[in-house]
């Protein structure tokens, strides 16, 4: 037995590969579609980014920010934090993945990495709850509880 694997094996794996990110390519494009759109109704500049991983974060910052000043008049930031809890997790999640890989044994810095991914992602489900809700509040108004709820317990 060879610890290498034949050519069929690694077809299979490389056949695998590709179905799943397309998979999950096709899953990202439904899910930014909505936010790209919503931005291209608002008039908001550049509303391309909503296609884009990070740049959905901050297409959907902006469109909270327009709703919760239009229901509360008060100025909020939330593209910019949004997008900062975003590249948080993910940095945190390579940190993790990355220590891992390394098989570091579990220390200081392993704790650290692994509670600054918590509260990055304590941080930014709050965040984009909070976003989302002003959302659906400015294009349902009636509705926007129902729909976080359901956001919430679905992830749609």
């Amino acid at each position: 037995m060879t610890p290498y694997p034949d050519s069929s094996e690694f077809l299979f794996l490389i056949i695998g590969l590709l179905f799943y990110l397309g998979l999950a390519f096709a899953f990202h494009l439904l899910y930014a579609f909505g936010p790209y759109r919503m931005a291209k109704h608002a008039g908001i500049p550049h509303a391309w980014l909503g296609l884009v991983p990070f740049g959905n974060a901050y297409i959907t910052g902006l469109l909270a920010e327009r709703a919760v000043y239009t229901y509360t008049g008060k100025k909020r930031s939330l593209a910019f934090w949004y997008l900062i809890a975003q590249c948080v997790v993910f940095v945190g999640a390579l940190a993790v993945l990355g220590l891992a890989i390394w098989d570091v044994d579990f220390g200081l810095g392993v704790g650290m990495a692994v509670l600054g991914l918590f509260l990055g992602l304590i941080a930014y489900f709050a965040l984009g709850i909070y976003c989302v809700y002003y959302v659906f509040k400015d294009y349902s108004p009636d509705n926007a509880t129902i729909y976080i709820v359901l956001s919430i317990l679905f992830r749609i």
